[in-house]
């Protein structure tokens, strides 16, 4: 195990919390966790996992080059999750979006590269090729070799999906010109506890509970992977050598309709109210399903079934409801 200090960039949010906790909990790794809460909650989770002696928690904006310059040093192990995701963020604060996800990423990867340190793991999205789906020119099962594609510049949506596109350019660019040692980790469709409310199962799990049976995109389909799955396979990626400097897909390859999807969380809270579809959200793709060879051929996965992750994830969502009601543009 590698005991260098481990930096988490934008570690307060859903994945980043879930990774540096599992990291913490090998108490001779240093963990530095930062964070501009745009997206993060500074909540009882997070406080409790800063009070752990190797762990640290800082509040930056990391859209800042000095404050990566500040805090980054050499040999750190360094973990980029900053992003303002959230489907409604991407439509109703798109300008924040590309500040906090591709103005990052550039920044990150060339403080990165000058600092020296021993490795950077940069967090794409299955977003970047939405489009290509979109517009036929994507296989379903997807691999990492793929076309990205944004078909309408003015459709909002998209603000998200290049700025995720730009920082797995910003990768191989300061790999090429400063020799950055990385790991692209395009993750597909993760969920489970604390993952906020701008996604499509806490969305569903929260909206049924108060009656509003409105269900978006229901024939469409998405192959869901449990974060505690996400985190086993990012540690095994680390110490891969023969996944150095490639772009490895990371999710499940088992898809489910959202209307099967909305069904089982009925079925779990015990509701019988009849599900309402509203259509499909414009640019959201019909299917999304990566293509799991590549990290297959190094690792056995073994993926929780979605009931037993959705049971997990619907229990904390009873335990610590939203403070605030969805909005429009669940997916």
């Amino acid at each position: 195990m590698n005991r260098k200090r481990h930096v988490f960039l934008g570690g307060a949010g859903f994945i980043g919390y879930h990774l540096a906790n599992s990291y913490s909990q090998d108490s001779s790794i240093p963990i530095l966790i930062v964070d501009n809460l745009l997206r993060g909650e500074n909540d009882a989770d997070l406080i409790e996992l800063s009070r752990k002696p190797n762990v640290t928690f800082i509040n930056r904006d990391l859209s800042k080059q000095e404050v990566l310059n500040e805090i980054l040093m050499e040999d750190d192990v360094v973990f980029n999750l900053t992003a303002l995701n959230g489907t409604q963020n991407f439509y109703n604060r798109p300008t924040q979006v590309l500040i906090n996800s591709a103005v990052t990423a550039i920044i990150a990867a060339t403080v990165c590269a000058e600092k020296g340190i021993s490795r950077y793991f940069y967090f794409g999205s299955s977003e970047s090729y939405a489009g290509g789906i979109e517009l036929g020119l994507t296989s379903i099962p997807t691999p990492e070799k793929v076309t990205f594609a944004f078909p309408d510049t003015q459709n909002l949506r998209w603000s998200y999906g290049m700025s995720k596109a730009i920082g797995e350019v910003a990768c191989t660019a300061a790999h090429f010109e400063m020799g950055l040692q990385y790991s692209i980790i395009r993750v597909h469709n993760i969920y489970g506890p604390r993952m906020g409310l701008e996604h499509v199962i806490p969305d569903l799990v929260t909206r049924f509970q108060i009656g509003d049976m409105r269900v978006y995109g229901k024939t469409e389909s998405r192959a869901f992977m449990y974060v505690a799955d996400l985190v086993k396979v990012v540690r095994f990626i680390q110490d891969e050598p023969h996944l150095l400097n490639s772009i490895v897909n990371v999710g499940s390859d088992v898809e489910t309709s959202i209307l099967d999807l909305a069904t089982e969380i009925c079925n779990q809270l015990e509701i019988k109210k009849s599900i309402i579809d509203v259509g499909r959200i414009s640019g959201s793709v019909n299917r999304r399903c990566p293509d799991l060879s590549l990290i297959r051929s190094y690792m056995s996965l073994e993926l929780t079934p979605l009931k037993s992750g959705l049971s997990e994830t619907i229990d904390y969502y009873k335990e610590f409801p939203p403070k605030r009601l969805p909005q429009e543009f669940p997916q």
